[in-house]
């Protein structure tokens, strides 16, 4: 039984310079396979101007043609429609040309006379044939055209997530900015309060409550920056081989005022001697800071808290441990994730975003080191277990096993300094400051006026903040220092953006120093050390 095919829409092109098989043949496809459409072409050339026009699904061709050549249209047809297989059509006597057409990629060959049978079922195949790779094809296009979409969606998709990041990050700059500027006139009030020695004992309580909560407010505000600062890979670590020990003894300084209002008692276990590891001490010490402060934040007031530093013959291992609420089982692998927070403490927490783990591990990581967290359970207590890669062992130490506020270094008093500073409270309460630390200050409340200030009297110090009106910090710290005897002012940018791009724009404008707000009294007694300001 011959295959017909019940595809309407098939269409064949014959080719040959007998006008007698170009009548017959036609009629002969067409009763054998329904709903065929022929088309003849008596020439060569005639028949490749119909298939430039016309997509055939198949061509049955003569060999011998007198104008061109059965092989160079097959060729043609080869070239220009891939999909269109050729029948080629030769006398029995030149069977060498048929053996070149199926190595030119002829379908198939018919010999003459046309055996109907034979020409029938491959004409029929070579349609079927055709089909499929036609639908192949479309399929292949169809496809091609769903990965431009889809590359093109991602693509799209990308550039709204950057454009989301990139958006945040500047929200997250602006809002330490705004956050910044309102606490450092409530930071310097209350450093004014708190040097009045007749404040009764019930203020000054009060006074070092608020000191410690604007410090919080700082350092959480410090971890947000971070944590885009770690997912752009903006942070740099200055490592250097470091002792680890001191590191401890001021990571526990500053940890001490909230473990110390919790009523928590610590405990140090420390080898006499000290450790050395390749790291950033400021990242190092942030390092143990949080865990410090995790410990004393999720321990009920009145628990222990215990630090050990130990080593084996590779790395320093640094536990905190603590009698705190514990982690549940199915918390343990997420501890580390970013904004999470164990369910039982939300009742219990003294505050946190939620970050301080995954810096804590970024940072270890940063380090060479690993960092683990391990607990018993609900209410069984807590222990973070920090290893860094060991340097050696270096001299005897010896750490205090008790906190303690950080000793203030002394000012050197009598300094002539320009405070410019658009935000009026700030503006006064750090004059104030200045004056009963001994100093004399001049205020200026935009950029305009500290240069003019500064041109009157030059100053011995300028503390300028950035985000002035009229004229930002950066063109004024320029102009200060092209004044005559501009070079011998020491400049301090005041400010509330901290990210690295912004120390080193303060330092290419000619700023001395770089201080994020709400700054610290023991940083700002630094710049106006001797040591920091030659005269």
């Amino acid at each position: 039984m011959i295959p017909n095919r019940k595809d309407s829409s098939a269409r064949v092109l014959i080719v040959d310079d007998d006008r007698a098989l170009l009548e017959s043949l036609p009629q002969t496809l067409r009763l054998h396979i329904p709903h065929i459409k022929v088309d003849t072409a008596d020439c060569g050339s005639t028949a490749l101007t119909q298939i430039a026009n016309i997509d055939y699904h198949a061509v049955v061709c003569d060999i011998h043609m007198p104008d061109l050549n059965g092989l160079v249209l097959l060729k043609e047809i080869r070239r220009s429609r891939p999909c269109t297989p050729t029948l080629m059509m030769t006398a029995h006597e030149e069977q060498k040309f048929a053996v070149a057409a199926l190595r030119d990629g002829a379908y198939d060959f018919i010999a003459k006379p046309i055996d109907q049978e034979h020409l029938i079922v491959s004409l029929n195949r070579a349609i079927q044939t055709s089909d499929a790779d036609r639908q192949a094809l479309q399929l292949q296009r169809s496809k091609e055209a769903c990965m431009r979409d889809l590359q093109r969606m991602i693509e799209e998709r990308i550039h709204e997530l950057l454009d989301t990041k990139a958006s945040k990050d500047r929200f997250l700059a602006i809002l330490a900015h705004e956050l910044r500027n309102p606490l450092a006139p409530i930071h310097h009030a209350v450093e004014l309060l708190r040097l009045d020695n007749g404040a009764p004992p019930s203020e000054r309580a009060a006074y070092d409550i608020i000191r410690r909560q604007i410090g919080h407010i700082s350092r959480l505000l410090d971890d947000l920056l971070d944590v885009s600062r770690i997912e752009h890979g903006k942070i740099r670590l200055e490592r250097q081989p470091v002792e680890i020990m001191p590191i401890i003894k001021h990571a526990i300084k500053a940890s001490m005022p909230l473990i110390a209002t919790l009523h928590h008692e610590l405990h140090i276990d420390a080898p006499e001697y000290d450790l050395r590891v390749e790291g950033d001490e400021t990242r190092l010490e942030q390092i143990i800071v949080s865990l410090l402060n995790n410990a004393a934040k999720y321990t009920e007031p009145g628990g222990r808290i215990e630090i050990s530093v130990h080593h084996d013959d590779q790395s320093v291992i640094i536990k905190v441990r603590d009698t705190g609420i514990g982690i549940d089982s199915n918390m343990i692998a997420r501890v580390f994730d970013l904004f999470v927070q164990a369910e039982q403490a939300l009742d219990r927490t003294q505050g946190g975003l939620g970050i301080g783990l995954t810096l804590v591990r970024h940072l270890v990581h940063l380090h060479g080191g690993e960092v683990h967290a391990n607990s018993a359970g609900h209410d069984q207590g807590s222990e973070f277990t920090v290893t860094l890669p060991l340097l050696g062992v270096a001299n005897t130490v010896r750490l205090k096993r008790h906190g303690g506020e950080a000793q203030h270094m002394r000012a050197h008093t009598g300094r002539h300094i320009l405070i410019i500073e658009d935000n009026a409270d700030s503006r006064v309460m750090l004059g104030e400051l200045l004056k009963l630390w001994g100093h004399w200050p001049d205020l200026a409340a935009d950029g305009h006026a500290g240069i003019e200030a500064a041109e009157r009297m030059l100053p011995d110090v300028a503390l300028i903040d950035i985000g002035l009106p009229g004229i930002d910090g950066y063109e004024v710290a320029r102009q200060i220092r092209a004044l005559p005897g501009g070079a011998s002012t020491y400049l301090v940018a005041l400010t509330g953006y901290g990210q690295p791009d912004d120390r080193r724009r303060c330092l290419e404008a000619g700023f001395d120093a770089h201080l994020i707000k709400p700054v610290k009294m023991e940083e700002l007694l630094r710049v106006l050390t001797v040591d920091c300001i030659t005269s």
